[in-house]
């Protein structure tokens, strides 16, 4: 089964619910003591940078998130929740990887974490995204505090789809939206160190729905920077993957000049014009008098 949540909080609740045999409705009415994370705000930094010829990602993310104590759900409210939801102190989180990740670290509140390979021990779980599935990483937060800032460090070579340089971003962030935490902003700021031209982003959803975003673009000493927000919200259809398309090579000069420019090169070609008339007609003067 795949999975295709941006973190997934790993449920374990087989111990807390009663059944009488397999198959047959819940006979006890026993709430659960159950907990929820909020994440009303993240940040994911990109630098893109070329390395021997090849195009490499660095992704920082930065996710603050607080731990919410939900009381005791009931039996329905708790397999309605079951797949954001968790019991205990302990969090085993995991997250998608692109092919060929490399140079990985997971702080929480500095303090860097083990991780481990979640997808080579579970080969099914794998995450699927817009140009193919995606192994993932795991990392489980001891007796996680009810504040916490957890960052993530990862970076990868972008890979080469119909011939155009692409990398995507998971923002299917339903781990995090509930009726009390109802929505949450992604900031991106992609910051392009290598010519970025023909520059394409939109949003897939998993049943194939593309949205394109706003994003603003500057430019400054040949560094393009791209910045957006992707709002998700309770209840209403997820963006699913941020998908990022473009051309390293340098962008042509092929745009509408403004009147002010026409009107400069028109008096700058008019005086380049009268001056080599002018040098010219002063040569061939002085030349006849030399002449005669």
């Amino acid at each position: 089964m795949k999975k295709r949540t941006f973190f997934r909080v790993v449920l374990i609740l087989f111990a807390c619910l009663s059944l009488t045999t397999i198959g047959l409705p819940f006979v006890h009415a026993n709430a659960i003591p159950t907990f929820s994370l909020k994440m009303p705000q993240e940040y994911i930094n990109y630098t893109i940078y070329k390395i021997d010829q090849t195009l490499w990602a660095k992704v920082d993310g930065t996710y603050p998130m607080t731990k919410v104590d939900l009381g005791c759900l009931n039996q329905t409210d708790a397999i309605e929740y079951s797949l954001a939801t968790f019991t205990g102190e302990d969090l085993q989180m995991v997250y998608p990887t692109p092919p060929g990740t490399t140079n990985i670290s997971v702080t929480l509140n500095e303090t860097e974490l083990s991780w481990s390979n979640y997808t080579q021990t579970f080969p099914e779980a794998t995450h699927a995204t817009p140009i193919g599935d995606w192994p993932m990483i795991s990392c489980v937060i001891e007796s996680a505090p009810d504040e916490f800032m957890l960052k993530i460090h990862y970076e990868h070579p972008i890979q080469q789809i119909n011939g155009n340089n692409t990398f995507v971003y998971d923002i299917n962030i339903s781990p995090y939206l509930f009726p009390w935490s109802n929505k949450s902003i992604a900031d991106f700021t992609i910051i392009f160190e290598t010519p970025a031209s023909e520059l394409q982003i939109t949003t897939v959803t998993p049943d194939g729905t593309v949205n394109t975003p706003d994003f603003e673009t500057t430019e400054e000493s040949g560094t393009k920077t791209v910045t957006m927000q992707i709002v998700s919200e309770y209840s209403k259809p997820l963006h699913g993957d941020l998908v990022v398309t473009f051309s390293d090579q340098q962008e042509s000069f092929s745009r509408e000049l403004a009147p002010e420019e026409l009107y400069l090169i028109i008096v700058i070609l008019v005086g380049s014009v009268a001056v080599s008339l002018y040098v010219i007609i002063k040569r061939r003067k002085q030349k006849k008098q030399t002449c005669n």
